[in-house]
């Protein structure tokens, strides 16, 4: 094994010790899957499972009564207008806030980011 494939390793059982899940390449189905006890032989590739990419919503998704919440604030605020450029937060606000901000800079009132996992 070479030390490139052992300090490879060494960062994926890091990993694993943290409790991320762990993959490995299935080369009969042809993909990644999760493996509960790696046993990191030389002849495996193995992978810490990747973390979704979170894109923004579009007008198709329904935002419309989502309570969100800036990061870093208290306040709650429920998204009543929605646009094909963004959402509202009040009946009368003039300012709509775009997709891409809405998942910058806010998340749900239950912590989860206000965006979508891309397809």
């Amino acid at each position: 094994m070479t030390r490139e494939r052992i300090q490879k390793h060494l960062e994926i059982m890091e990993a694993f010790a943290k409790g991320n899940d762990v993959q490995i390449w299935n080369s009969t189905s042809k993909n990644w899957l999760i493996i509960n006890d790696p046993e990191f032989f030389e002849e495996s590739f193995y992978r810490v499972k990747p973390e979704p990419k979170l894109v923004s919503f579009t007008f198709e998704d329904d935002l419309v009564g989502r309570v969100v919440t800036p990061k870093g604030l208290t306040l709650r605020e429920m998204i009543t207008v929605q646009t094909h450029t963004g959402v509202a937060f009040y009946v009368n606000d003039s300012c709509t806030h775009s997709y891409s901000d809405l998942l910058e800079h806010y998340n749900f009132s239950d912590g989860s980011p206000c965006g979508k996992v891309q397809e």
